[in-house]
């Protein structure tokens, strides 16, 4: 008795794997046949999409470009004070004589070191980007494990944290909206007569991989029998007769079964019209069904979005760009206002040259206008409807 009993085992978990390995093998199979007939598809939806051209360059605005002029002004205008300097004149403004001598070089210099110190403050933001014995390191290098840890908790906590993610998916409908799209994709599919044929194809030859297979028989007809003997425990006369057929016929019986079973195929072949019967309600079924479809989506993108550490993944991605990458980056994300910055240092240099000239005159001139600006500034933020 134990003796069958481990022969049967062993032949049980030989078909096991037998079927296993048929199964992959079919599996692998229809893959490729539900890639081949979605080509066609999917080239076609590409084909709606909008064409992507390669990233260009975010053109500067005009009173940037104007503005980057600025600092090669003063550096000219530097130049000329040592041979031309307002030598000798006065500028006479409301019965106030103002002297210009130097007034050139001093409104130069003074423009010079405002944007030359805004330059190499910005500089340091990113350089050296290796540590130096002299020259330190940049801010930016120096920090960036600090700044990807603060960065990414700040993009976990604020930007892509779960609670928002699931919003976004309410809000978009996106749930909703591929389920429709893989419907009417299906739909599609499945209305091919060509990828019908393949899918019957497809049946017949796993039907007839795992029939023909003597142990996967064998393992089958063993099983049935057993679990006729385990149904006709009853004490009628029909169980009786069952059971004692089936213990005193046993071969008989494993034949006969192993002979259905082989005729497996021929039936599938026979009653392939049902194949087309239900792939026409498929799509009608999956519609009907659309409560329970986006319940399992959402549950399913609820469990992956509950498994994903987005602070860790934007902390060790940010960890993992070098200082030139990074500093790149930043670049492309600020340029215009670093190097607005760096010219307005000029600017306001050549101002504080202005007050270095004639101090109360300056500063009286700047509260003017200050004045004036925010004034201005406050009645058109009240006649646009603006906070002020």
């Amino acid at each position: 008795m134990n003796r069958e009993s481990g022969t049967g085992s062993d032949r049980g978990s030989k078909a096991g794997k037998r079927i296993k390995t048929l199964t992959l093998d079919a599996v692998q199979r229809m893959w490729q046949l539900l890639l081949r007939h979605s080509k066609g598809l999917n080239s076609r939806d590409r084909s709606t999409a909008p064409p992507q051209g390669p990233d260009v360059p975010e053109r500067k605005p005009l009173w940037l470009r104007l503005l980057a002029l600025y600092p090669w002004l003063l550096l000219t205008g530097f130049i000329i004070s040592f041979f031309l300097d307002f030598s000798g004149h006065t500028l006479r403004l409301l019965q106030v004589s103002l002297p210009l001598d130097g007034l050139l070089r001093i409104l130069c210099v003074s423009g010079l070191i405002g944007f030359t110190t805004n330059w190499l403050a910005i500089t340091m933001l990113f350089r050296p980007s290796r540590k130096r014995p002299l020259l330190g390191h940049g801010l930016i290098p120096a920090q960036k494990r600090q700044i990807a840890q603060r960065l990414a908790g700040a993009v976990a906590r604020d930007l892509i944290n779960p609670e928002i993610i699931r919003k976004k998916f309410k809000e978009t409908g996106t749930v909703e909206r591929y389920r429709e799209q893989m419907i009417g994709h299906l739909e599609t599919v499945t209305s091919s007569a060509e990828f019908r044929a393949d899918l019957k194809q497809w049946i017949s030859r796993y039907t007839r991989e795992v029939t023909s297979d003597p142990i996967i028989r064998s393992t089958a007809s063993a099983r049935v029998v057993k679990e006729l003997e385990r149904a006709t425990t009853g004490p009628s006369l029909e169980m009786l007769a069952l059971r004692t057929y089936a213990a005193f016929r046993e071969r008989e019986l494993r034949e006969m079964i192993e002979e259905a079973i082989l005729r497996l195929p021929e039936l599938a072949d026979r009653e392939s019209a049902q194949i087309d019967d239900f792939l026409d309600q498929l799509p009608h079924l999956l519609r009907e069904s659309r409560d329970e479809l986006d319940s399992l989506v959402t549950s399913l993108v609820d469990h992956l979005i509950s498994r994903l550490d987005v602070r860790l993944m934007v902390e060790e991605s940010l960890e993992a760009l070098d200082e030139t990458r990074l500093e790149k980056l930043i670049w492309q994300a600020t340029d215009v206002q670093l190097r607005y910055i760096q010219y307005l240092g000029a600017v306001l240099g050549t101002l504080g040259g202005l007050i270095i000239w004639q101090p109360l005159f300056s500063l009286s001139l700047f509260t003017l206008l200050g004045g004036v600006l925010l004034g201005l500034d406050a009645l058109l933020a009240r006649r646009s409807g603006s906070p002020t």
